[in-house]
């Protein structure tokens, strides 16, 4: 898979997906049907976990792990 596009990442703040393989720190996560290259600057994330996107770093997706209401 190609790296996506800075914009492409952009758009994805705000947006929530589940983590898809161990974030410890990077790992991959999904949105919307579609994998990323992702990183946990807050602690490990399980796969599984929801998380929200926060920005980006590089070729990464920077996420946290998302607050059960």
């Amino acid at each position: 898979a190609s790296p996506e596009a800075p914009a492409a990442i952009e758009a994805l703040i705000g947006r929530t997906g589940v983590a898809t393989t161990a974030l410890r720190p990077s790992g991959q996560m999904e949105v919307d049907g579609r994998r990323y290259e992702a990183r946990s600057e807050l602690g490990e994330i399980k796969p599984g976990e929801r998380i929200i996107v926060r920005g980006r770093a590089h070729f990464a997706v920077v996420v946290e792990r998302q607050e059960q209401a």
